[in-house]
Formats: structure tokens, sequence, C-alpha cells
């Protein structure tokens, strides 16, 4: 866990594996080398421990981490799947919500996104990455002043937090590119939703050919 909080991923696939050595059968060491595998990019191999893991002790977060991998990978229905087994393990589990968040909004679901976000931060009201989800979310839907307050307020709890995958822009850079969009050089005009709705399509491109990159 000390490890996790200093975000060094390979010091934690390092002793992760080191413990599976030991005791090979340890859901919640395959958890954590899992997670740090996404942090690291290295995503099926990440879905290859948790499918193991899910299947010694299914809980919430095991199908979260899951549901991120899988999300990285761009296979939202799969992604989806454990977001709501996340919930129906347990529906006050915010990291649920906060990934079918993602996810439907990955999928181009925009109000069903909102809700999720919403149900994510009525469970955890001080979730930097739920507050940046939204905005995202806002952003898509055309509400320039929802958007940028969301990401402002992403970005007054925790301007630094880590993404749930490389490649993803921080909330200062999705503040910026909606700000860009929203505003004329007199700031003045707010671009259609058609406007917007491109923007966060061309960035989720971006992100997508940076995976397939890899």
């Amino acid at each position: 866990m000390s490890l996790m909080a200093l975000r060094d991923w390979s010091g934690l696939v390092a002793l992760s594996s080191e413990g599976l050595s030991i005791y090979p059968d340890e859901p919640e060491l395959m958890c954590l080398k899992a997670y740090a595998l996404r942090k690291m990019g290295r995503f099926q191999e990440a879905v290859d421990l948790l499918n193991v893991a899910v299947q010694l002790d299914p809980r919430p977060a095991r199908y979260a981490n899951r549901g991120y991998a899988f999300l990285a990978m761009g296979k939202t229905g799969e992604a989806l799947a454990d977001a709501e087994q996340a919930i129906l393990l347990n529906s006050s589990y915010s990291s649920g919500h906060g990934l079918k968040a993602e996810t439907l909004l990955a999928m181009g679901d925009y109000q069903g996104a909102l809700a999720a976000a919403d149900a994510a931060l009525a469970l955890d009201p001080g979730g930097a990455h739920y507050w940046h989800v939204k905005g995202k979310v806002l952003a898509g839907m055309g509400d320039c002043p929802g958007a940028i307050a969301s990401l402002e307020h992403s970005l007054s709890i925790k301007s630094d937090y880590d993404m749930p995958w490389p490649g993803l822009p921080n909330a200062s850079v999705d503040l910026a590119g909606v700000q860009s969009a929203c505003m004329t050089p007199e700031e003045t005009a707010a671009p259609t939703r058609t406007a917007l709705s491109t923007m966060v399509a061309v960035a989720a491109l971006a992100v997508a050919v940076a995976l397939m990159r890899r």
C-alpha cells in the first residue's frame, strides 16, 4: 500500500509478484499487481490476473479494477458489465458508479453517464475523479458553465490525482480544452453542442491512438 501511495508501479509489481510466488492463490496480491499493471499500461496482463482473482473471491473493487482495464482497451461492453456487477455487489461502492459513468461517456450515453457520475458523487462528494468525469460529460452535452465548474472543482480537490490509465488527459488539460471550445477570442459566445461533442470525440480518438501505439 505504501508503494501504491508513492505511485511506484514497478516496485508494486515486483513486491506483489514476490508475494504470489509464496501465496500463488492470494486474490488480494493478484489485485494489487493487476492495479499496478493497469497503471503501467499493461492492460491485458491486468485482466488476466483479475479473471482469476474474481473467481477466487469476487469483490466490487476487483470488478472495478478489471473494468477500468477493459475500458482502457476500448472494450466498453465488458467494462460496463464489470461496473454493473460491482454496483450489484455493493450499491454504495462509489468506484462502481464512477466506472459506469466513464464507460457510458465513452459509449456516448451522456444522460446515463451524468446519472452515474452524480451517483458516485453522492457517495463520495470529495472524489476529484468523479468531478472530472462529470465535467467531461457536461462538455459533451454542450453545458459550458457546468463543465468548467465541475473541472475547476476537480482541480480544487486534487490537481494531480493519478489517472485510471496512462495517456488520459488530466483535468487541467480537459479544462483548457473546454475553455478554448467555449469562448470566442472576445470570450463572449459559447459553442454549439456539436462543437463540444467534436472536442470530446477528438480527445477520445487521441487517447485511443496513443493506446494502440503501445
